[in-house]
This record gives C-alpha cells, sequence and structure tokens, in this order.
C-alpha cells in the first residue's frame, strides 16, 4: 500500500478570525500535521526557519507588519514552503504583490472548506495564486480566463 507523506503545516493565526473551524478542517487530513501555531509576525519567521514546514497557512491581518511584508519575510526564512493566506479580501495590487512574491494561494475567510484548502496544501507546481472564481472555489488562476485573474 503507498504511504501519502505528511504534509507538515505552520499556522500563523490572527486574533481577528475564529480559526477553530480551520483547525477542525487540518484534523480531519490524515496527511496533514500542523507543526505549530503562532500570532505574531516575529514568532512566525523563528518558526518558519525552525520547522521549514511544507505549508504554511498565514492569517491576512497578522499583528505586527503588512501581510506584504510578513509574506517575503517567510518566503526568505523558508524558501521551499508554499504559502497559503487567508482572510479579508485585498485589493489587486495587494495580490499582485503576493503573487510575485510567491504565495501560492488566498481563500477569503468564509470560502474555506476542504474543497478549496486541502488542493492549495497540495499543489507543489509553479507558484500560481488562487483568487475565488465565478463557481466560489479556490482556482489556479493560470486556468482562468484572464479577467478573473489577480
Amino acid at each position: 500500500m503507498h504511504m501519502q507523506p505528511t504534509t507538515t503545516v505552520l499556522l500563523i493565526s490572527s486574533p481577528h478570525l475564529n480559526w477553530e473551524r480551520l483547525r477542525a478542517l487540518l484534523a480531519k487530513q490524515r496527511h496533514a500535521q500542523v507543526v505549530g501555531e503562532v500570532h505574531q509576525c516575529d514568532e512566525a519567521v523563528r518558526h518558519a526557519v525552525g520547522e521549514q514546514p511544507d505549508v504554511i497557512i498565514a492569517g491576512s491581518d497578522v499583528p505586527g507588519v503588512p501581510i506584504i511584508v510578513l509574506v517575503q519575510e517567510l518566503r526568505d526564512a523558508s524558501p521551499a514552503s508554499r504559502i497559503v493566506v487567508v482572510g479579508k479580501l485585498l485589493d489587486s495590487v495587494c495580490h499582485r504583490q503576493l503573487t510575485d512574491l510567491g504565495a501560492r494561494g488566498f481563500l477569503l475567510w468564509k470560502d474555506v472548506t476542504e474543497e478549496t484548502l486541502w488542493p492549495l496544501l497540495e499543489y507543489s507546481g509553479p507558484s500560481a495564486f488562487a483568487s475565488r472564481c465565478a463557481n466560489g472555489r479556490a482556482t489556479d488562476t493560470q486556468h482562468l480566463p484572464a479577467r478573473s485573474r489577480l
């Protein structure tokens, strides 16, 4: 029987959102292991350096620095980690900057489900920023019509 490798996940939660739903979704996945949960930028960078997780899920409003700065610092600290941003709607300039920094995906908090989250965690190809398309699912932007891309 083929054993799927464990995907290690670092959560960088924001104090303004209830992360219980996300934790519950991750707990349902047999091959996901949360290796830490932090609430501040400096803690996040230290954990990213120490853990080198497969996936980093960051809230869009983590205290300490803007999300753009946090993603850059995480990318520098753990270059191989896939970074997924979860939270509020961000403007198109912020989306473009996150894409340029190598963020793998973005989900609006209300759209975090097993169906939308897990494909982003498993995705290991070139960086593709996820966005909501017409049907509300997270989608690789390389497959969206140009007007839907961020």
